[in-house]
């Protein structure tokens, strides 16, 4: 599999699909000339809440885990704690409140000095109904 490099950009950002319909390189020399808001996750890892948005199949989920394993070992030298809860696989509300608000990696933040990057993949996949 090719390792893509990704590109986040804010919703109301604006973003270049002059090379051919592709996004044109962020970090390109001539990336100035374009005008872009994309930026890798490297540039965003410290925004306190993002939500990757896009169609059904591109590679969210793909693209998350990627950073998911960049901050996990980020964050073995820095003490806080990584919980990933993948929604595709609840369709019980109170399974799925027990698996975040029950976790040993809650628990811990909740008595705890240090933060916890919560990761919820595949919103538009999740099948919990509506109460």
């Amino acid at each position: 599999m090719y390792q893509w490099k990704r590109f986040w950009c804010p919703r109301t950002g604006t973003f270049n699909l002059a090379d051919g319909g592709y996004l044109v390189d962020p970090e390109s020399e001539h990336a100035k000339w374009f005008g872009s808001d994309a930026v890798p996750f490297s540039k965003i890892v410290e925004t306190p809440c993002l939500a990757l948005l896009g169609e059904p199949g591109i590679g969210k989920s793909t693209a998350i885990a990627s950073d998911r394993d960049t901050i996990a070992q980020a964050l073995t030298k820095t003490g806080d704690r990584l919980l990933w809860i993948d929604l595709r696989e609840y369709g019980d509300e109170g399974r799925l409140l027990h698996d975040v608000f029950e976790s040993p990696e809650f628990t811990a933040w909740l008595t705890g000095t240090h933060t916890l990057h919560l990761f919820l993949d595949s919103l538009d996949e999740c099948r919990l109904l509506a109460a």
